[in-house]
């Protein structure tokens, strides 16, 4: 069987690693602050939900199967998502927090475009972060994720992308994770 991709399955599934990573006040009590966070990441995690590949694509109902590690200042994430029980893709994203600054930086691999940087921030349950493509989706570079995480073991997954210039933003992904 020829594996097909799914351009932004993968890259939600990916950026799914994101759930939970934040700031605190100091950058030492941050980083204690955010190891607890980051260990979040360890373990099985399944994900369901929709997604589109473009902004004429309609929605595709998507699901992954990911394996998460996580450090006091880092985490990553692995696994394939699939869509129709054909298209499969690997993905995978690695995360920093950098405690002087309060901010997270990374790289989602997966993408046909290809990696996807990524840098933001958290503010209580919620982490929004820039994603910046390699190249054009959507008629520009740039997307934003959202995680939210009001309870361990289960988050949701967001990218939104304005899709034309003063249009809309409109959502492109919309997943919910939960630890098995």
């Amino acid at each position: 069987m020829r594996r097909r991709s799914i351009p932004y399955a993968a890259m939600a599934c990916g950026a799914l690693a994101l759930v939970g990573l934040g700031s605190l006040a100091a950058p030492q009590a941050r980083a204690s602050g955010e190891e607890a966070y980051l260990q979040r990441f360890a373990g099985q995690w399944s994900a369901s939900g929709k997604v589109r590949e473009n902004a004429q694509a309609s929605n595709r109902q998507v699901s992954c199967a990911l394996e998460g590690s996580s450090s006091d200042t880092g985490a990553a994430i692995r696994g394939t998502c699939r869509a129709l029980g054909i298209f499969t893709r690997d993905i995978s994203v690695e995360l920093r927090f950098e405690p002087q600054t309060g901010r997270y930086s990374g790289v989602y691999n997966g993408s046909p475009a290809g990696p996807v940087q990524l840098s933001g921030t958290r503010s209580g349950n919620v982490l929004t972060l820039d994603a910046t493509w390699p190249k054009e989706i959507n008629g520009d570079r740039a997307a934003t994720m959202i995680i939210r995480n009001p309870q361990p073991g289960r988050f949701t997954f967001l990218v939104v992308d304005r899709v034309e210039d003063g249009g809309p933003i409109e959502t492109m992904t919309n997943l919910t994770v939960a630890a098995l």
